[in-house]
């Protein structure tokens, strides 16, 4: 009963906070030709949504809603543009993928790949770590989603339970190998994380991307992934060798052959990715085949998809991906981002680029403690483009940075695949900020050393 009460005054004091904080900003903040009434609420505004996506005090689809028509009731922004993200094409490519996932998850395809991903690594302890990696680096080109990052840590855990190693730290070094992977391989886009931040930017300067024009921009992050990766396998060395090659081997002999609907949905992934990775020939937006792909399962002679799949969809999620967007669209509208820039181009205007990019890195990762990355992207995008405008600087690597710094996590709550891998119950704390410390560390140096470096061979900077 104490700690219901004590819940209960908690929740009480963050429902205050949540409506009081943005109501002081409106009694407070003295407004003027350059800081108008609608920049004044359209802080407010924000600043009240995305407090009650931190304090998660009510379903975030809720939270959303309510923030998008937050801007019309307030006058902010007429209504067709609080809900212009709607017609923005990374929206339904979100859906798209949702809805590929879906079909794909009911099939043994992520498991076969899996395990012969850690056959072919020779079934070693190193080896499922680098697996486990390239799996995830691997996946996220053929389905690139964070549904579908939550998918592989539940593949990873079933690996981990097939060699009994639930209480050990080598299984732990599993569960990350994957975390890391997916999550931090800089070269897969996507679009219901990144578009955000595209979306965002694109208010302010055009910034058009494919996945060849993503993945070459960032290719020099690579090798950085294996490179963590190798140091998880001195970290969670296991005490006894682990060679499970046979096993997986007789696992997939179990699986028996690949059944046909499998092989039409493979034909369909194959076909799905050839078009992603040819879009500078074809000249045909990415959001063509994000549409076609998963509903071309449902046609006679392929005929794989059902009514069930479409239910499966986390709408919940492109709610909130659409609220994020809107941020950045009625930013946009009340010019809050020139406002922001000019307050900020006097302390920037003698700043190296080195010095411009660990600024935005640092502040970024510090917001990380306090609200998700899409959230930091929505409310940051815009301002932070227009400082590159006016410093003359290329938007792509304050993107790439911006997302590098979205990635930069301590503690599981972070981001959501650091609460599911987290929550197996394999991974302990301690290990976990240990290790994502060195990450941190080491993934900072390197953008400040490797990636400027490269950014500026290939006429980025």
């Amino acid at each position: 009963m104490m700690i219901a009460t004590k819940k209960s005054i908690i929740d009480w004091v963050k429902w205050i906070a949540v409506f009081a904080i943005p109501l002081m900003i409106i009694v407070l903040l003295p407004t003027s030709e350059a800081f108008t009434v609608p920049m004044r609420n359209f802080l407010a505004v924000t600043l009240w949504g995305i407090l009650m996506y931190m304090f998660e005090l009510i379903d975030n689809a809720v939270t959303s809603i309510l923030l998008v028509f937050g801007y019309v009731i307030f006058g902010i922004a007429p209504l067709n543009v609080a809900l212009s993200a709607w017609t923005a094409g990374a929206v339904w490519m979100t859906f798209g993928c949702f809805a590929l996932i879906a079909i794909v998850q009911k099939t043994t395809l992520l498991k076969r790949l899996a395990y012969f991903c850690v056959i072919a690594s020779g079934g070693t302890y190193s080896g499922i770590i680098f697996a486990m990696i390239t799996l995830g680096v691997v996946i996220k080109f053929i389905l690139p989603g964070c549904t579908t990052g939550i998918a592989m840590l539940a593949l990873a855990y079933s690996i981990v339970k097939a060699l009994n190693l639930e209480k050990s730290k080598a299984g732990a070094g599993i569960i990350m190998a994957m975390l890391l992977g997916f999550m931090d391989s800089c070269v897969g886009y996507m679009p219901d994380y990144f578009s955000v931040l595209f979306a965002n930017v694109g208010t302010v300067t055009p910034v058009p991307v494919s996945m060849t024009s993503f993945a070459f921009h960032n290719l020099i992050f690579l090798p950085l992934i294996y490179l963590i990766g190798f140091l998880l396998t001195k970290y969670f060395k296991p005490e006894i060798p682990i060679s499970s090659k046979a096993y997986f081997r007789e696992q997939l002999r179990l699986m028996g052959s690949i059944e046909q609907k499998e092989k039409k949905i493979l034909m369909v992934l194959l076909l799905f990715m050839v078009y992603l990775l040819t879009e500078s020939y074809h000249g045909f937006p990415m959001l063509y085949g994000f549409i076609i792909a998963p509903f071309i399962m449902y046609f006679p002679g392929i005929d794989v998809g059902e009514s069930e799949d479409l239910k499966q969809i986390n709408y919940s999620v492109m709610l909130f991906m659409t609220a994020c967007m809107t941020i950045g669209n009625v930013a946009a509208y009340v010019e809050i981002g020139p406002f922001i820039s000019a307050m900020l181009l006097p302390y920037l205007q003698n700043t190296s680029i080195n010095g411009f990019f660990a600024l935005i890195w640092i502040i970024i990762a510090f917001l990380n403690l306090l609200m998700t990355p899409m959230a930091e992207f929505a409310a940051l995008g815009a301002p932070i483009a227009q400082l590159c405008v006016d410093l003359g600087i290329n938007p792509y690597p304050m993107i790439y940075t911006f997302i590098q710094g979205g990635a930069t996590v301590i503690f599981p709550y972070e981001y959501t695949m650091g609460l599911v891998a987290f929550s197996f119950g394999i991974i302990k704390m301690k290990d976990f900020v240990k290790v994502m410390i060195v990450k941190n560390i080491i993934c900072f140096v390197f953008l400040m050393t490797a990636g400027i470096t490269y950014w500026k061979l290939i006429g980025l900077l």
